[in-house]
């Protein structure tokens, strides 16, 4: 939503010279739409990597090791990235390039995931509220690994 800002902020601009500030009023119209679709966008998203990010608490409260629970690369990153330079002796970051080190380290037993996968079975689902396709409810699936 952001690329879209300067463009309805100039347009606003350069109608409103020599008229009067009434004529921002569509300009102010489309910041609004704009605002609101920002706001329901960061909204679902929160939503659903909360519910995401709890369901992988879950399975460690079950004692499920991070090292089994493939997540997501948010979650991967957070929980594995120093245990994966670690593993791997790497010292200096800037020798990485293009490696996404905790995919390395994890055999994924448990995957969460929108998408079911072949070679796993559902183990868990849950829903999710989002905003911004109509006011619906969305699954994603904990699957264990045949």
């Amino acid at each position: 939503m952001l690329t879209i800002l300067p463009f309805i902020i100039a347009a606003g601009l350069v109608s409103l010279q020599g008229r009067s500030v009434r004529a921002l009023a569509p300009v102010l119209v489309g910041l609004a739409a704009v605002a609101a679709c920002s706001a329901a966008l960061h909204l679902d998203e929160y939503e659903f990597l909360s519910m995401r990010w709890g369901a992988g608490h879950e399975l460690v409260a079950q004692g499920v090791p991070y090292t089994k629970i493939n997540n997501g690369f948010m979650w991967d990153a957070y929980y594995l990235y120093e245990q994966a330079l670690e593993q791997f002796n790497i010292h200096d970051v800037s020798e990485l390039g293009n490696l996404t080190l905790p995919e390395r380290v994890i055999d994924p037993e448990y995957v969460i995931d929108i998408n079911r996968q072949p070679g796993y079975h559902t183990a868990k689902v849950y829903r999710y509220f989002s905003r911004l396709d109509g006011i619906t409810t969305h699954e994603f699936y904990v699957l264990k690994r045949d």
